[in-house]
C-alpha cells in the first residue's frame, strides 16, 4: 500500500512536464553558469599571467640589477682602468651619458680621458663642468687631429 501511495506523489514514475517558464528558467541558469565559468577562467588566466610577470621581473632583478659587491681585498689590488671617451658635438642627454663614465663604482683607480679633435668645440665646456663636478676623479680632455685612418673615432682616440 505504501508503495501505492509512492507512485502517486508527482513525478515519480512518470514523465514529468516542462513548462515554457521552467525552460526559460533552466535556459538563464544554464547560461549564468557558463557565464560564471567563463569569468572565472578567465580570472585564473589572469592571475596566472600577473604571477608570471611578477616571478620574471624578480629573475631579472635578482640576475641583472642587483648590485653584487666586489671581494674584500684592498683598493691597489685592482688594476687601474682608463675609459676613453671619443667626443665631437654636443648631443641632447650628452652630459647625462659622459657623467655615467664618473659614476662607476669600480674599487681600483679609474682615469677618464675625453678626446676632442676641435679646440673649439662646445662639448669642451660640457666635459669641463662634468670633470669640476667630480673633482676626486682622475680625468682630462685631450685635445687635437691625429689622421692615421679613416675612422674619425679612431683618429680621436689615439691621443689618448
Amino acid at each position: 500500500m505504501n508503495a501505492g501511495a509512492a507512485h502517486n506523489s508527482p513525478g515519480a514514475g512518470m514523465p514529468s512536464v516542462i513548462t515554457a517558464a521552467d525552460a526559460t528558467r533552466m535556459s538563464l541558469n544554464s547560461s549564468l553558469i557558463s557565464a560564471n565559468l567563463a569569468a572565472y577562467t578567465i580570472l585564473v588566466l589572469a592571475a596566472f599571467q600577473w604571477l608570471l610577470i611578477f616571478v620574471s621581473h624578480c629573475v631579472l632583478q635578482r640576475r641583472y640589477v642587483r648590485r653584487r659587491p666586489f671581494v674584500d681585498r684592498p683598493t691597489d689590488d685592482y688594476p687601474g682602468v682608463t675609459i676613453i671617451r671619443p667626443v665631437k658635438g654636443v648631443d641632447h642627454g650628452m652630459q647625462r651619458t659622459l657623467e655615467s663614465s664618473f659614476l662607476q663604482e669600480y674599487p681600483g683607480p679609474v682615469e677618464i680621458l675625453f678626446a676632442v679633435e676641435d679646440p673649439d668645440d662646445l662639448a669642451i665646456e660640457v666635459i669641463s663642468n662634468i670633470i669640476a663636478r667630480y673633482p676626486k676623479v682622475q680625468a682630462r680632455v685631450l685635445i687635437g687631429k691625429d689622421n692615421v685612418g679613416i675612422n674619425p673615432k679612431v683618429n680621436n682616440m689615439l691621443k689618448a
